[in-house]
């Protein structure tokens, strides 16, 4: 399989809203085992590429599941 190259051309490595569902999965996964905060590991490199590794994001989902589950953060 080739992959498109460039910076945020679409292709198969381009999967959106795939930190929405794992963050989903680990916040439900962290409420039931009384954990208190979930890690994701975005860093600035991938912001520019993937909309869902971006600082509104993450605050955005971890207010939501603050919200939902009593999970404290997303970090």
């Amino acid at each position: 399989v080739e992959l498109s190259a460039g910076i945020g051309a679409p292709g198969p490595r381009v999967v959106p809203g795939r930190n929405m569902s794992l963050i989903a999965v680990a916040v439900n996964y962290a409420a039931s085992h009384g954990c208190d905060d979930v890690w994701i590991g975005c860093n600035a490199d991938d912001a520019a590429d993937y909309p869902d590794c971006r600082e509104g994001f993450i605050r955005a989902v971890s207010m939501l599941s603050e919200m939902a589950s009593f999970t404290s953060s997303i970090l």
